[in-house]
């Protein structure tokens, strides 16, 4: 299989709405919070056989230090057959982030993959914050 990749966010929303529910982790989304998604992202990149979107990715960058990848999706019909590596290739040599010095992600279950692409785990060092309305934060 030679999927095409493209860089455009130009998409066929209910495919990539169907992509989304696909995995696990983001079956709950609906098709106007995947818009917004998309719409506040600086990139999206996705796989493509035919007409069929088999694979998708968005990121976050300022194009210079730091880039942040997000929803990595590999339709469970062409998982194991390197088309997530080919995904992670496209975005890290994609020629608008060439500058780009770090690189992270988030991942609940597939450490292993990430590891054989050479990411390393950055552990201890990350934050999140679950409710925008932490008592421990200032209301104004």
């Amino acid at each position: 299989m030679t999927p095409v990749f493209r860089d455009t966010k130009e998409i066929d929303w209910e495919q990539l709405l169907e992509l989304q529910r696909s995995a696990r982790w983001s079956h709950h989304r609906s098709l106007e919070q995947l818009k917004n998604a998309i719409h506040n992202s600086q990139l999206l990149i996705t796989a493509w056989e035919g007409n069929r979107l088999i694979a998708c990715a968005r990121v976050l960058t300022d194009y210079v230090y730091r880039a942040v990848v997000f929803d990595v999706i590999v339709h469970p019909d062409y998982q194991g057959r390197g088309l997530g590596r080919q995904l992670m290739g496209q975005i890290v040599n994609h020629p608008s982030l060439k500058e780009v010095e770090y690189y992270f992600l988030y991942t609940a279950d597939k450490e292993g993959f990430y590891r054989r692409l050479g990411w390393e785990e950055y552990a201890g060092k990350s934050f999140r914050l679950i409710n925008k309305l932490s008592p421990n934060l200032p209301s104004e």
